[in-house]
């Protein structure tokens, strides 16, 4: 059915090159689309994703913090699809030169503070411990959680374990600190603009919502501990971020919620 989802997409998009940019193992596929505008088209078995994916884009510019503009969106036979247009820039996990990663890394943690300071009432989405634990039960009950890509400390973990341990650990939410939240900050989902070193904008915007601030900090911080940046990048983010803001344990909770998706 994606076969013959993309098919009907590319007469829509007819006068579009497309270029397959991933295929995920579920069979999702993501294409960039060049013509008179540059698109990208995302196409997945999973159309719920892709629907608050494309609520959240467009509330997230509203909100002042572009994301990519939905411009073709529907659902047929149990597969969606999602059109947008592209965010200008470079993902901040792309290879920068390295006289340029230092700027790009303060990018990347100003980016999280806009985000983090927009006024988390007037978001109308959720995503506390209780939506993410619910979803990581879910994906371990289907077997969507593949512990070969689980971090080294918790390598030899089954899922299960792994959400035992996330049971076991939970913090309790924070009081009047919860924040406007991407869901997945990563260097992949976050764009900088190769002149100016200012970000430009975030895509990926699924898991948007209201949460702990550290439900985005602990993916970005892990990103940045490895190459081509490394640790001192990585603190270099905390304190243009804020160290004060930070707190180890949940920290280390939230990169273990982020094993599960």
């Amino acid at each position: 059915m994606i076969d013959s989802v993309r098919r009907r997409l590319r007469r829509r998009h007819l006068l579009y090159s497309w270029t397959r940019v991933s295929a995920g193992a579920s069979g999702d596929e993501v294409w960039r689309l060049s013509g008179r505008l540059e698109l990208y088209a995302k196409i997945s078995a999973d159309p719920a994703e892709l629907a608050a994916e494309a609520e959240r884009a467009r509330w997230l510019t509203g909100a002042g913090v572009p994301a990519p503009e939905p411009v073709d969106q529907g659902e047929r036979d149990g597969v969606g699809w999602l059109v947008s247009t592209a965010v200008p820039g470079r993902p901040v996990s792309a290879d920068w030169p390295a006289h340029l990663r230092a700027p790009v890394v303060a990018a990347f943690a100003r980016l999280a503070r806009r985000l983090h300071d927009l006024p988390a009432g007037s978001c109308p989405f959720e995503r506390g411990l209780d939506t993410a634990a619910a979803l990581a039960r879910k994906r371990v009950a289907a077997g969507a959680v593949d512990p070969g890509d689980f971090d080294e400390e918790r390598r030899d973990h089954t899922p299960e374990q792994a959400l035992a341990e996330l049971e076991a650990r939970r913090p309790a939410e924070p009081a009047g600190d919860a924040v406007v939240c991407h869901g997945d900050l990563t260097g992949d989902n976050v764009l900088v603009d190769p002149a100016t070193l200012e970000w430009t904008g975030v895509v990926d915007t699924a898991r948007l919502g209201v949460s702990d601030r550290h439900r985005d900090l602990a993916p970005a911080l892990r990103d940045l501990d490895d190459q081509p940046y490394g640790p001192s990048f990585a603190r270099a983010f905390a304190h243009h971020y804020g160290d004060h803001l930070l707190d180890a344990e949940r920290l280390a909770y939230y990169r273990l919620l982020d094993e599960f998706f």
